[in-house]
């Protein structure tokens, strides 16, 4: 098959980026992107064939526009006027909006991550934390999104959506079916060193992963259990060029500044990524509602036990009490942290189950036996 991947950006470390960076692999393919900054992304990409999408110069005029209406805008155009001049079997589709492929291209496979965020699900939640004039811009310009993104899916056959979550999304906002592919990770890339005494989420620095949360949780149980401050807690992600981004992280560093057993790491490398994993106590995630959630499978593939709000994603994976935990209340995030700091053994048996699902679960040769399934 002649196959061609087909992203936005290429400029963090993050799920997506993992997942185009698989495809390409095994499919040999190039991939189409608009932005790429090799430093800021997986080294990997660096071996491969990228090509850039170009988008028309007079876009920069609305550079004035808010940084997320802008990219909307400058991505938009690119992926809309795109017409391939190389023919391919196959044109695999990622991140939004590279569905509006398909208005001039054919054989057009979305590989979705979900709908985007901004203009769907998130909507509302993150309108109300904007200034009067960004809302005006945002609605208007979301107005659009949404018309043109109606048609775009529409010309699309073939929709493989993330996970459970994401398909029941794609059905609302599209009335659409999709079929479920999950993600994977390379499970020998991850190993467990033992217990360092913290406690640790990686997420990009961005509101709806919740950071603040987080922090909520950690005092409460350093407040009840932990007095002598032997526990830490590490924060650690990228750093995103959106204001909001930047704003938020921001708030979060002013917050801990004066409580020595919390610690911010922006932008860490894959190998301290992979290092934090190996030596935590536990991994605390709380994205909101998450697509799929990569992160805490990567904690699981490393033997350590997942505490996760019980939403999103992780509810496809996590089985409560077997292989991590699925929770509803910082009291019950608390509880577990206890129960992982308090019994190696028990959190021994829970961190052996999670490898063992990674492995039963989520390994790549089945991704891509089910992606050359469907798509053929």
């Amino acid at each position: 098959m002649r196959v061609a991947i087909v992203q936005p950006f290429l400029n963090q470390f993050g799920g997506v980026e993992r997942v185009v960076l698989k495809m390409a692999q095994f499919y040999n393919a190039p991939i189409y992107v608009v932005d790429y900054e090799p430093d800021k992304t997986y080294p990997e990409f660096k071996n491969l064939d990228i090509r850039r999408i170009k988008y028309p110069k007079w876009v920069n005029l609305f550079k004035f526009l808010p940084y997320k209406v802008f990219l909307g805008l400058k991505y938009g155009i690119a992926m809309m006027f795109y017409k391939f001049n190389e023919k391919y079997d196959y044109i695999i589709v990622n991140y939004p909006p590279s569905e509006w492929l398909s208005l001039r291209n054919k054989n057009v496979v979305w590989y979705c991550h979900s709908p985007l965020r901004d203009a769907y699900d998130l909507y509302e939640y993150r309108q109300k934390n904007r200034m009067k004039l960004d809302k005006f811009y945002f609605k208007i310009l979301i107005s659009i999104f949404k018309f043109i993104d109606k048609h775009a899916v529409n010309r699309i056959k073939t929709i493989i959506a993330n996970s459970e979550n994401v398909k029941r999304r794609i059905e609302r906002y599209f009335d659409v079916e999709s079929i479920v592919i999950h993600p994977c990770v390379d499970v020998e890339k991850y190993k467990n060193n033992g217990d360092g005494k913290y406690f640790l989420n990686i997420s990009r620095f961005v509101p709806n992963k919740r950071q603040d949360y987080i922090i909520n949780v950690f005092e409460r149980f350093h407040d009840l259990y932990d007095k002598n401050g032997e526990y830490k807690l590490i924060l650690a992600g990228g750093v995103s060029e959106n204001p909001d981004g930047k704003t938020y992280l921001n708030e979060l560093k002013n917050f801990v500044k004066d409580k020595p057993f919390i610690k911010i790491i922006e932008n860490p490398t894959e190998e301290e990524v992979i290092d934090l994993y190996s030596k935590c106590t536990a991994f605390l995630f709380a994205g909101l509602d998450e697509d799929f959630g990569i992160v805490p499978l990567e904690a699981m593939a490393s033997g350590k036990p997942v505490i996760s709000v019980a939403e999103g994603g992780p509810k496809e994976y996590i089985k409560h009490e077997k292989n991590g935990f699925l929770v509803y209340s910082i009291d019950d995030f608390v509880k577990y942290m206890k129960e992982m700091a308090d019994k190696p053994h028990y959190s021994q048996m829970i961190g052996e189950n999670a490898i063992k699902t990674i492995k039963e679960n989520f390994s790549w040769d089945k991704f891509f036996n089910k992606m050359n399934q469907i798509i053929k």
